[in-house]
């Protein structure tokens, strides 16, 4: 078995990490080398998980501040090569920790870079600070939606990623960094949870926050709430394997 995790700071590794840059200013992702990124790929849930699970791979593509139009992108850019390679990839678990639906993302052309945008920051993958456009343009864009908007963008997003999941025969299993999702209607909420694999079997239940009893100042997991989440997730997975 070998697994594959994406999500947000949640999975990242928020706060035990500080930065999403090293001091050289290179992103600490999936790709990036060097001693504090690959200490935070060893205490971060996905690794714990993995070790649980006898995996003979780990591969932890989350990253802080991302959104879920991030998550859907960085899973297909990493299956969809192998798929084409004619690889095998049912022997892949993904666990994916869905994030806030008001989060998005863009490419900007000038910086060559993608624009990580929240609430109350916008982040470049490929520097440590982003531009006042940047700033003017989150602005209008959290003026201009609301939860409905992103609720309904986020029920198309778990279609894509669900069912593209089901096609090429990979495992899955969804949590989600909180449960907020009253947003939805009753028959999306349904959908979803009859035809995916959800935490708790709910889309309502799985929030990835629950399974920490341990936590940091501002409410990320500690390195113990990372292992908690693994210990969790691995009960869960165990537990329904049929």
């Amino acid at each position: 078995m070998k697994l594959f995790a994406n999500g947000c700071s949640f999975t990242w590794g928020g706060d035990i990490v500080k930065s999403l840059h090293d001091q050289s200013g290179q992103l600490l992702d999936a790709q990036a080398s060097g001693q504090l990124n690959d200490y935070r790929l060893s205490v971060t849930w996905p690794k714990h998980l993995s070790d649980l699970l006898s995996c003979t791979e780990v591969h932890n593509h989350s990253l802080g501040c991302g959104s879920n139009a991030r998550i859907l992108r960085k899973t297909f850019d990493f299956f969809i090569p192998k798929i084409y390679n004619d690889e095998d990839v049912s022997d892949y678990v993904a666990v994916i920790q869905w994030t806030d639906p008001s989060r998005y993302e863009y490419y900007n052309q000038y910086e060559k870079s993608w624009a990580l945008a929240k609430h109350d920051m916008v982040v470049y993958e490929n520097k440590k600070i982003s531009d006042d456009d940047d700033f003017a343009l989150r602005k209008s864009y959290f003026k201009n939606l609301n939860d409905k908007t992103w609720c309904n963008t986020f029920f198309s997003q778990i279609l894509s990623l669900g069912f593209f999941f089901k096609t090429h025969d990979i495992k899955h299993l969804f949590t989600i960094i909180h449960s907020d999702v009253n947003s939805m209607s009753d028959y999306q909420i349904k959908y979803l949870d009859d035809n995916f694999n959800w935490y708790k079997n709910s889309i309502k239940l799985c929030c990835i926050e629950d399974m920490q009893v341990d936590k940091t100042s501002s409410n990320h997991p500690s390195l113990i709430g990372h292992k908690q989440i693994a210990d969790n997730l691995y009960n869960w997975i165990n537990a329904n394997k049929n």
